[in-house]
């Protein structure tokens, strides 16, 4: 992977979903909470390594 020009390797892309979009200055990209409290109901209650999940 090319970072800022250098290469790394062994460099791994990371991607966070968080929705609603949007990181504002002062507020936090999340709700604090149970992990999985606040799961949409599209996603039946599924709950896996405590992020909504939804299973095909």
């Amino acid at each position: 992977m090319n970072i800022w020009g250098q290469i790394w390797p062994k460099a791994v892309y990371l991607v966070c979903n968080y929705s609603p979009k949007g990181n504002w200055w002062g507020h936090a990209p999340y709700k604090p909470g149970r992990p999985c409290s606040a799961c949409p109901p599209s996603f039946g209650g599924g709950c896996r390594e405590n992020l909504c999940y939804r299973g095909m």
